[in-house]
């Protein structure tokens, strides 16, 4: 399974004279589906499922030879080949002033915040008055337009963020309703004779009901052992 899990006849033994490198690039989404359908989570689906650079392959690929080449003094038969039908492009994402101002809960230099923001291999295409349009590389998968903010805020620094001097909140006097203080009287007062509230997950093994129990399936269920 592509991207998931290998075969055993495809795999490497003590016996293994004559090895071919295949390094790919899978479709995050692809991989997912296929890993959940199949119940199968391994290193292989964990790495690609979040996204991998796909211009990295022929660097990895040389980088594996390399290693069989010092290690079990492998000799190269044959020239890399490198089948790449459609290229992936830097995706755009549209980054806000404000946005990473309310976020971040203090206003930085936006010559520091382009500044960060480019030495991070993230180009600029286009500036307006509160925000940049950016072309992000591929293998940076987790800059959504919040991820470009987290990563100015890990280069800034947490610790520049000063705490606030200030907590703001707004009074709530409505009176509760009557069966929340019902029940919260009622706990009271069995904690007042030694009892202990325990609160379980919710959603469980259908195997833990009787036959005949009524039960509610979901359609995207936990992998609950």
């Amino acid at each position: 399974m592509a991207g998931v899990f290998g075969g055993l006849d495809s795999g490497v033994s003590e016996t293994t004279a004559s090895i071919f490198l295949e390094a790919a690039y899978f479709n995050p989404a692809f991989v997912r589906k296929t890993s959940k359908q199949h119940g199968l989570k391994t290193d292989s689906s964990f790495r690609f499922e979040r996204g991998t650079d796909p211009e990295m392959t022929i660097i990895a690929l040389k980088r594996a030879a390399a290693l069989i080449f010092e290690c079990a003094s492998g000799v190269l038969s044959m020239d890399i080949v490198d089948h790449y039908p459609e290229k992936l492009e830097p995706f755009q994402v549209a980054f806000s002033y404000s946005n990473c101002q309310a976020l971040i809960g203090k206003e930085i230099d936006r010559a520091t915040i382009r500044h960060i923001i480019t030495s991070l291999g993230i180009s600029v295409i286009t500036e307006g008055n509160d925000g940049l349009l950016l072309s992000v590389p591929q293998y940076k998968t987790d800059d959504s337009r919040s991820g470009v903010i987290e990563e100015v805020m890990r280069i800034y620094g947490y610790n520049n963020v000063e705490e606030s001097t200030q907590i703001k909140f707004t009074a709530n006097f409505a009176d509760r309703e009557k069966a929340t203080a019902t029940e919260n009287t009622t706990a009271n007062l069995l904690i007042g004779f030694g009892y202990n509230e325990m609160m379980g997950l919710s959603l469980t093994k259908e195997s833990y009901y009787t036959e005949g129990t009524p039960l509610v399936k979901i359609l995207n269920p936990l992998m609950l052992i």
